[in-house]
This record gives structure tokens, sequence and C-alpha cells, in this order.
């Protein structure tokens, strides 16, 4: 199997290639990213590293990844880094538009009867309800629901069609080794988490799998396939 991995020098999406280079059934990792990876990591046999200037322009980016069955959307924003018109275009557009480029031009690529995977990454403080008011950081809450609201309605759009599969993974707290000490007393209090290994394994299970199931809490997660 060959999937492609965005937010590749994040903290989960490091994880994940990590999981795909220890994995014998995938066999190559087209790595997205907007910064160089690693030498740890670029130096990989099995990844090949993309360096993606605009989203919004992947003709040439997707032509490295052909034969690339499902994707693995690791891409986030940082709150108060951006305004809200750049992250909505990060988010929204960025997202959509690159779902709408695997359904057209790798989908195709594979055998008769077979979907293309697409996992995206969201939380589970996401509003997808555009008129709740919000105690913190609601713009960018909403922002990431409208992401889930439209990949919901395109999952809808697909459900006869079959060509691609999506599901939504709405993570609590992500904790692993590395993470700050906050995020740790939280897990050790019993707040809501999941280990970033974990999440790793349910996202890399459903790229090559896929299921029907589309919103993925916490628990779902935690559960896996």
């Amino acid at each position: 199997m060959k999937v492609i991995i965005t937010g590749s020098s994040g903290f989960i999406g490091t994880h994940i290639i990590k999981q795909c280079i220890s994995d014998p059934s995938i066999t190559q990792i087209f790595a997205w990213t907007r910064k160089p990876l690693g030498a740890s990591i670029s130096s990989e046999e099995k990844v090949k590293e993309i360096i993606v200037h605009d989203f919004m322009k992947l003709d040439d980016v997707i032509e490295q990844c052909a034969g690339a069955s499902a994707c693995i959307w690791s891409l986030g924003i940082t709150p108060g880094k951006l305004d809200m018109k750049t992250s909505r275009h990060v988010s929204v557009d960025y997202t959509m538009h690159a779902l709408a480029e695997f359904k057209r031009k790798l989908q195709p690529q594979l055998p008769v009867g077979t979907s293309f995977k697409f996992a995206y990454i969201s939380g589970v403080m996401v509003e997808r309800d555009q008129t709740k008011k919000l105690w913190f950081a609601e713009e960018v809450r909403h922002i990431r629901g409208e992401v889930e609201n439209a990949l919901c309605c395109f999952a809808k759009e697909e459900e006869k069609k079959g060509n691609v599969q999506v599901m939504v993974a709405r993570p609590a707290f992500v904790a692993g080794d590395e993470s700050p000490l906050w995020i740790r007393a939280l897990v050790m209090a019993g707040v809501a988490s999941i280990r970033v290994e974990k999440l790793a394994e349910t996202l890399l299970k459903f790229a090559e799998r896929g299921s029907e199931k589309v919103i993925w809490e916490n628990a779902d997660l935690d559960k896996g396939l």
C-alpha cells in the first residue's frame, strides 16, 4: 500500500510516518510537508519527501504520488498564528481541494471497485454547529467544524458511488512520551485522551481497510478497527 501523509513534520504526522515505516504492508510513504523533514525520517527508503509550496496547485505534487490509495490529513493550524481568513483558507480550501484532486486523479488509478481512503484529523472540541456561541477559540473551532461539515457532505455523496471513503477523526488530548508536562498531567488526572501510537494505528487500519463510519470520536479511535 502507498499512502500520503500531510503535516508530516508535526507531532502526530511524525508518529504516523514512523508506524508506516515499520509496517511491512506499506511500501511507500509520500510525506507532504511545507518544510524539510529531519534526516532520520527523510533518509528512510520508504519515505518520499515532497515539499508542497501551494496546496491549491497540486498537479505536480500528485503526479509524484502515483499508486497512492489513501491519505491521512494531519495538516493543522496553530491558533493565533494566522488571521481568520488565512486559517479558513488553510483548513477548508486546502483540505477540500486536495480531496477533490485525489478523487479525480488517484482513485481512477486503483483497481476497479477500490475506493480511495481519506482520513482527516480534527478534534473533540471542534464545533460543527456554525451558529453556536463558544466560550473560547470560537473562530478556530467553527472553521474546523466547517471542514467536518464539508467532509460529511462529501462522504454522503460518495455513499453509492464508492469512489472515496472518508474518516473524520476527533481525538481528545493526544499524548506521547514527548508530550508537554501539562498534557501528561491531564492524562494522569483522567481527562479524555488517546496515545498517539494508538491514534496512528487506527488511522492506518482505516487507510488499509476503510470503513462506512465517518465520524470517529475519541472512544472509537481508542477502540480501533
